[in-house]
């Protein structure tokens, strides 16, 4: 609705409401200036106050706060200027004036409001507590979910009313669902600890609904998240099992004023090996990748985050002149060796250049090792090296009797290999692949 039109259509309903008090009370004479005259100053009021300058998407109490202060303001004008013989009459027509101008406009928003919440997904919100209640109110003014209501396990709460939203009971979640074509569910319980949370997912995990939830509690305190942000569930979330941390102990062992390199860095495992290290007191962290994307994101991560010396070096471990001018130009104490070609299907097609990334790459970096006298390195390793039917696995497990065979010479490098399972959320993991299949509707 245009606010051009709006002083005009406010005139109109004045008129009106003044001529049907005039039937409903009876009088048979009135002076008929006295609508005309309550309009024009009305309308000059609410310019004043700034009446018309409220947008009608979001009218509220200040609408009616600003439209009793013109109507008053008019009215006593009128009464000035009409006199006072038919105060009643006066008083009840610019009551009833004002109540038909604030309802129509109410009754614009409502339907602002349905139009644009139609077409959203229906969203059922699971639990009603603060997070919950904002989380409905900052929707309420959005443009993606339909709120259908809220599910809480509280029976003080089952069947009261929140934002004109009515609170289930969490045993009609089945019924909700299929009654009202529920899309999404939105954990609303940030407090959560992640075993209640698991509990919850499973009762939800065979409905066909997409299940999100609002940040952690610490998020929320720390102001790096709003409850309005939703977020997928993780696949922590789901494990049946908590999530171990590194133990910073064993970590700091290598990492403590040392400088170290990590080949690989901008991979999932590097990454990672990286992220720990720069929470750590290392004194320079060296991050080497082929990937100039990889390197970039592991960058935007590490920025402002540690107290350590960061340098990039955006190369291959196949590049000796590279290995031996980094080597060389930052004296390094300790390497973590991550970089390899690890995509099963892939390599099977790439076999030669398989084995020439994954040993030699091996070979070049730990000869690097050994001649600058590091004090450690560490290969990181994968599970398919035992007994291995592929070629990834065969060129990592070749890989391990490189360090293998060098650890036997006497040298002052601590070599050592860890090997690793399939990693969640990994590139090249199915958990992506999942995912990417959710978020186009499926079929997983």
């Amino acid at each position: 609705m245009k606010h051009k039109l709006l002083p005009l259509i406010d005139f109109t309903l004045i008129n009106i409401s003044f001529v049907f008090c005039s039937f409903l009370l009876q009088i048979d004479h009135y002076q008929f200036s006295a609508p005309i005259t309550f309009s024009i100053i009305f309308i000059i009021c609410c310019n004043l106050v700034g009446f018309y300058k409220i947008a009608i998407r979001y009218v509220g109490v200040a609408l009616l706060i600003r439209g009793l202060i013109s109507s008053a303001l008019a009215l006593f004008f009128v009464l000035l200027i009409h006199g006072f013989d038919k105060v009643g009459f006066y008083v009840f027509s610019s009551l009833l004036s004002l109540c038909i101008i604030v309802l129509m406009r109410v009754a614009v928003r409502e339907y602002y409001f349905v139009k644009r919440h139609f077409k959203n997904s229906n969203t059922l919100i699971y639990g009603a507590g603060s997070a919950g209640v904002q989380f409905a109110t900052a929707a309420l003014q959005g443009h993606t979910n339909n709120i259908i209501g809220f599910v809480d396990d509280s029976a003080d709460l089952v069947g009261s009313n929140i934002n004109g939203c009515k609170v289930f009971a969490t045993s009609q979640i089945e019924k909700l669902v299929f009654q009202h074509k529920v899309k999404i569910i939105v954990l609303a319980m940030p407090s959560l600890n992640r075993d209640a949370k698991r509990r919850i997912i499973n009762k939800l995990i065979e409905l066909p609904v997409r299940v999100v939830t609002v940040p952690t509690l610490q998020e929320l305190l720390n102001g790096s998240a709003s409850v309005s942000n939703i977020q997928r569930i993780e696949i922590e979330d789901i494990l049946e099992r908590d999530v171990v941390p590194p133990d910073p102990q064993l970590l700091s062992a290598c990492t403590s004023g040392k400088t170290i390199l990590v080949t690989g860095a901008g991979g999932s495992i590097g990454s990672e090996i990286c992220l720990q290290i720069s929470q750590s007191d290392a004194k320079h962290l060296i991050l080497l990748d082929v990937s100039e994307s990889a390197l970039f994101e592991i960058e935007q991560t590490l920025t402002n985050t540690t107290n350590a010396k960061l340098t990039y070096v955006l190369g291959s471990v196949l590049d000796n002149v590279l290995l031996h001018k980094t080597f060389q130009q930052y004296d390094i104490d300790t390497v973590f060796h991550a970089a390899a070609y690890k995509h099963v299907p892939m390599l099977e097609h790439n076999q030669l250049i398989a084995l020439k990334n994954n040993v030699d790459g091996t070979m070049n970096v730990l000869r690097e090792a050994v001649e600058r006298k590091c004090s450690s390195f560490t290969l990181v390793s994968t599970d398919k090296a035992v007994r291995p039917t592929n070629v990834m696995g065969a060129s990592k497990r070749l890989a391990e009797l490189v360090c293998q065979a060098t650890a036997e010479k006497s040298h002052d490098t601590v070599i050592s290999m860890v090997r690793f399972g399939n990693v969640l959320n990994s590139s090249g993991s199915v958990i992506r692949t999942f995912k990417k299949q959710i978020e186009n509707n499926g079929p997983v």
